[in-house]
This record gives C-alpha cells, sequence and structure tokens, in this order.
C-alpha cells in the first residue's frame, strides 16, 4: 500500500480528489491511488528532562545544562496540557499519530506530502522515524494542491 502523509486535513483531502474515488475515514482517506493521511503540524514534541531522568523533575542549578544525546521526541500527553482545550488537542494528534502509526505498518511506500520546506519535511520524516519504517520513502514536492499541481507533482515523485 502506497502512504501519503499530508502536513494538514485539508492538504490531504485536496490530495485524496485527486487520487481518486477518495473516501474518509476517521484518520485517512482510501484512495485509488493509496492511502492518505494527515498530521496536524508537529505531532511529536521534544522530551522534558524528567522523561530522560526522573531526577531532572525539580530544577537544580547543579545539574545544568541538560544535553540529551540524542534529544527525543514523544507524543504529546493528553495529561499535561494547560487547560481542557490543550488537553483534549494533545488526545486528538496523539490518536492520529497513532493512526499513522497503524497504517505505516502496512504501507510498503510511503510519500512525504507535506509542504515543501524544513518545517513540512520534519513533520512527517518525524513520524516515520517515530515508528522505525524503513521501506521506501518519496517525496511529492508540492505548493498547491489544485489538481493541475498536484497531477504535476504526482508524475515527478522525487526519491526520499
Amino acid at each position: 500500500m502506497r502512504l501519503f502523509i499530508a502536513e494538514k486535513p485539508s492538504q490531504a483531502e485536496g490530495l485524496a480528489k485527486v487520487l481518486g474515488g477518495a473516501r474518509k475515514t476517521g484518520s485517512h482517506w482510501d484512495t485509488d491511488g493509496g492511502v492518505v493521511a494527515w498530521c496536524y503540524g508537529h505531532m511529536l514534541e521534544l522530551a522534558e528532562p524528567d522523561d530522560y531522568d526522573p531526577a531532572l523533575k525539580s530544577w537544580d542549578f547543579a545539574l545544568l545544562p541538560i544535553l540529551p544525546n540524542p534529544p527525543r521526541l514523544l507524543p504529546p500527553d493528553p495529561e499535561k496540557g494547560r487547560d481542557g482545550e490543550a488537553r483534549k488537542w494533545n488526545k486528538r494528534k496523539r490518536d492520529q499519530l497513532e493512526a499513522i502509526g497503524g497504517l505505516l505498518r502496512r504501507a510498503s511506500e510511503v510519500v512525504v506530502a507535506c509542504d515543501p520546506d524544513r518545517q513540512g519535511d520534519a513533520i512527517a520524516r518525524n513520524v516515520i522515524q517515530h515508528f522505525r519504517y524503513s521501506g521506501k520513502v518519496s517525496r511529492l514536492w508540492l505548493a498547491s494542491t489544485d489538481e493541475g499541481s498536484v497531477r504535476k507533482a504526482l508524475a515527478k515523485l522525487k526519491p526520499g
């Protein structure tokens, strides 16, 4: 199965419609050209100091600087939110991340279909790395989701 990972729901929808036969589920679009899933921007966040070592839960200048090597990216914790809205958003991102993980386990190819900039590329690649996907990765270089632009970019997929 070919899995496209878009940066946001609207981007996924535009791509899905061009791929044809688009049928939306809760977490992705099934299309004639593959499955199109979406992120909600950055789906992973830098680990907190106490995620590395519980002793770092309270600040102590004697323990600074904290330089994790390598730094870890973790899914957002729905229990850690400034308010109810933040906790709800963290849960939504975490649920979508898990859905993408399930799709990655079935994918024979992943197409990064996020914005064509460093941030867009990092959004999908962090998710791919988080789930340790090791199959084929391609890049859809797409700045607009109108039908002509999408068709042109699909004809010129780049190696990951």
